[in-house]
This record gives structure tokens, C-alpha cells and sequence, in this order.
């Protein structure tokens, strides 16, 4: 058995090394594809590059003669450029090298393989460069392996490296098709805080799975993160979380949504919020969700108006917000049906108003009939 200097072995691999780019250099040019100005090949062992500048050291690396000869000539004819790199500068290429390797074996299918090539980096280097970092954490991801994954995570968090975009948006698929709703969602709440922009159709099947999970409340803030981190939205995203809010009981929050959105939200889901909010809401509110529901556009069913006035029969103390609740349906050409108005008309006493509640029906039924009188003249 010969045992050789360090030198010796990686100026050995160096010759190799220079060889397959030769080759490779060749290959190329058969291809069309021409190669201009020497290669570069670097090395992190000083005595190794010495071997080919000092003529003294060759008399000691007895092992090496052809490939020292072989090296030389290329470096004299100016085929190769040799240089130096520090041992941190290897190790990161090195690092590259596998990267790649990993992410094309995803790319071809092959998860698997592409999984134990990042466990194989992973138990020879104790340190970890970024790209390094989050290829392996894709290749964990992939192969639902959530050891692997929740391992390289607390590898990140320890240095002090996050994910990049592609990674965030691979965790989020991830923890959602392994039902870690809460760690999709710490993620999303994560990437957001970072400034990353947030993929909308990734967060908004996210949003939906929290909400069918039980978390509204986390759905309803994913919403926020995508309407705020975004000029505009997709239409379609609000009709979703007043899907999710309204039957969770988070009514207030499903009235900043209409209240922001009512233009581009349906007249069904409009019709669904307003019966459920009449019906549960803040009472305090009632007067400012009708007005954004009438500002939408939509036209307030006699069913929302008479649920209304049902939830301020039952608070008497109430009678301000009763009194201009009725003059704004008045102010707006709205009036209640008859079954409302004689529930009004039964319980004036409890408001203390039982004149002035009179007069505002009055008004109410005197408007209508103008309103049907001019609708009648009009279809004649």
C-alpha cells in the first residue's frame, strides 16, 4: 500500500478533473457549440498549484510526473487557467453541485433519489449554504418526509436563514396535503412578513382549507395578507371567505368584506350575510350594514328589512338607531310591508315614540303609493 501526500492525491484529481472538461470541451465543439478562452479550474490546496509553477517540487512528487507534464502544457498553451480558492469557497460550490444534481433528478421524476442525495450531503457537511438549504428542503417536501423537513427547518431558524419564495410556496402545498393547517398558515403569515408576494391561488385553496378545518378566524386573516399585499384580487376570493365567515358566526368581520367589496360580491351572498347579521349581529351595526348593502347596488328585501326591525323590537333601549333606521328607509324610498308595520305599530309604546313612529310609517306608505302611481303611469 503507497500512501501519498495530500498534495499528490488532489493534484491526481485535478488531472482528472481537467481531462473530463476536455472532453467535455470537445463534445461541445462537435455540437457547434464553440468554448472561447481557457477553462477554469480552481483548487483549495496551495502546494497542489505549486507542483505545476515550482520546478524544485517536482524532485518530491515522485507519484505525479505525467500528470504534472499533462497539467503544465496546458497551462502554458493557455488552455487552462488555474487559481486558487479558500476551503469555504470549495465547500459552497460543492454545496452548488449537489444542488443542482438534486433539483434535476426531481425534474426527471426520480423524488426518491433526488431525497437520499440531499440526506448524503446532509450527513457529510455540518454547514449548510442557502441554496443548499432550500433544495434539500424541497427534495424533504416532495417526498412527504416530515422529519426530514421539520430537521431542516430548525437548521434555517438556527442560522438564521429563510426560505425563498419557491420553498415558502413548496412548505404551504406541503403542510397542506399532510393537514398541518397551522403550519401552512405560520407560513403564509411568515412569507407575507418577509415580503414575499403571495401566490393567490395557492393562498386562497389554503384559506379554504383552514376555513373547513375549523379555523376562520386564520382563514380570514390569509385574506387580509393577499388582499393587502395586492393591489387587486380575484373576485371570487371575497364570495369565498363570506363562505367561510358567515356560517363560522364571524359576522363583523364578513361586514368589513362587504363593506370594502359590496360592488363585486353576488346578490345571493349579499342576501345570505344580511339574514344571518339581522338575525345575530351587532345590533350596534345594523343601520351602518344596510347602508353598505344599499350602496351596492342590491335592493333590500322586505325579508331583511322585517328581521331588522324584529332584533330592535326586542332591545327598546335601542330606539335611536329604530327611529333612524326608519328614516333612512324613508330617505332611500324604502317601506316596510304590513306585517312590520303593525308589529311597529303594537309595540310604539315600548320606544316612547308611538307619534313620531306613526308619522314615519305614514310618510313610508304615502311614498310607496307615489312610487307605484308613477310606475303604473309609466308601464301605461
Amino acid at each position: 500500500m503507497v500512501s501519498r501526500p495530500t498534495a499528490e492525491a488532489e493534484y491526481r484529481a485535478m488531472s482528472i478533473c481537467l481531462r473530463e472538461m476536455l472532453w467535455m470541451k470537445g463534445l461541445l465543439s462537435e455540437l457547434k457549440i464553440l468554448w472561447r478562452g481557457p477553462l477554469n479550474l480552481w483548487c483549495d490546496n496551495k502546494s497542489a498549484i505549486n507542483i505545476v509553477n515550482n520546478p524544485v517540487q517536482y524532485d518530491r512528487t515522485e507519484h505525479v510526473e505525467n500528470d504534472r507534464f499533462f497539467i503544465k502544457e496546458r497551462l502554458d498553451e493557455g488552455t487552462l487557467k488555474l487559481s486558487h480558492v479558500t476551503s469555504g469557497e470549495c465547500s459552497l460550490a460543492y454545496g452548488y453541485a449537489f444542488s443542482i444534481m438534486i433539483s434535476a433528478l426531481h425534474r426527471g421524476g426520480y423524488r426518491e433519489e433526488a431525497k437520499e442525495l440531499a440526506k448524503e450531503f446532509e450527513d457529510q457537511n455540518a454547514t449548510y449554504d442557502l441554496v443548499m438549504l432550500n433544495t434539500s428542503l424541497r427534495a424533504y417536501c416532495y417526498t412527504n418526509d416530515t422529519e426530514c423537513v421539520m430537521r431542516m427547518l430548525k437548521k434555517m431558524d438556527e442560522i438564521n436563514i429563510s426560505p425563498d419564495q419557491i420553498t415558502f410556496n413548496t412548505l404551504i402545498r406541503y403542510f397542506c396535503k399532510a393537514n398541518i393547517y397551522h403550519l401552512a398558515y405560520a407560513t403564509i403569515e411568515d412569507m407575507h412578513t418577509k415580503g414575499h408576494q403571495l401566490n393567490e391561488e395557492l393562498c386562497s385553496e389554503v384559506m379554504v382549507q383552514l376555513g373547513e378545518a375549523g379555523f376562520p378566524s386564520e382563514a380570514f386573516s390569509v385574506y387580509n395578507m393577499m388582499r393587502y399585499s395586492k393591489r387587486t384580487v380575484c373576485k371570487s376570493l371575497h364570495e369565498k371567505v363570506l363562505g367561510i365567515l358567515v356560517p363560522a358566526g364571524l359576522l363583523k368581520d364578513a361586514y368589513i368584506v362587504i363593506k370594502d367589496n359590496s360592488d363585486l360580491i353576488s346578490p345571493r351572498s349579499l342576501e345570505n350575510f344580511a339574514g344571518q347579521f339581522m338575525t345575530s349581529g351587532n345590533i350596534n351595526l345594523i343601520n351602518d350594514v344596510m347602508k353598505a348593502l344599499n350602496h351596492s347596488g342590491w335592493r333590500i328585501s322586505q325579508d331583511i328589512f322585517g328581521r331588522a326591525i324584529q332584533r330592535y323590537i326586542q332591545k327598546p333601549d335601542k330606539k335611536q338607531l329604530l327611529l333612524s333606521f326608519l328614516d333612512w328607509m324613508t330617505g332611500q324610498g324604502y317601506s316596510v310591508d304590513s306585517s312590520s308595520r303593525n308589529l311597529l305599530l303594537k309595540n310604539a309604546q315600548l320606544f316612547g315614540q308611538k307619534q313620531l313612529i306613526a308619522e314615519i310609517l305614514s310618510k313610508q306608505q304615502a311614498a310607496s303609493r307615489t312610487t307605484g302611481q308613477r310606475k303604473k303611469m309609466f308601464a301605461d
